[in-house]
C-alpha cells in the first residue's frame, strides 16, 4: 500500500482495510471491485488484482509466508524490494532491498544516470 503513497494516507485506511479483509481467505474471496474500492483513496486500484491473487496464494498456505527470498518473490505482486524488506523487517534476516531513493542517491554520488 505504500507504493508511491504517503504513509499518513495509508494509515487513514489501514484499519478499515484489515477489518474488511482480516485474513488471506477474505482477500482471496473478495471481488476485485471490493478490493479496488478499499484502496481507491490511495490511487492504487490497479494493485487490486495483485492483492487478490496474493490473498489466494497466502490462503493456500494458511497465511504462512515461506522462508526464502526466492519463494517469497514467487508470490503475486512481490518483487525483490518487497521480499528483501519482508525478510529484513519481519524475519530479522540480513537482506537487501533498494528503492528508487537509494538508486538516486548512489547515482548522484557515483555520477551515473538512472531510469
Amino acid at each position: 500500500m505504500l507504493q508511491r503513497t504517503r504513509a499518513d494516507a495509508v494509515a487513514d485506511l489501514y484499519d478499515d482495510f484489515f477489518a474488511t479483509f482480516p485474513d488471506p481467505h477474505a482477500l482471496a474471496n473478495a471481488s476485485i471491485d471490493a478490493v479496488e474500492e478499499a484502496i481507491y483513496p490511495l490511487g492504487l486500484q490497479w494493485r487490486a488484482r495483485y492483492l487478490s491473487r496474493l490473498g489466494g496464494a497466502l490462503a493456500e498456505t494458511n497465511g504462512v509466508v515461506r522462508e526464502t527470498r526466492a519463494e517469497i518473490e514467487k508470490l503475486p505482486g512481490v518483487g525483490p524490494y518487497a521480499a528483501g524488506a519482508f525478510l529484513a523487517m519481519h524475519r530479522r534476516q540480513h537482506a537487501s532491498f533498494v528503492d528508487a531513493n537509494i538508486v538516486r542517491l548512489l547515482g548522484r554520488y557515483f555520477g551515473f544516470e538512472w531510469d
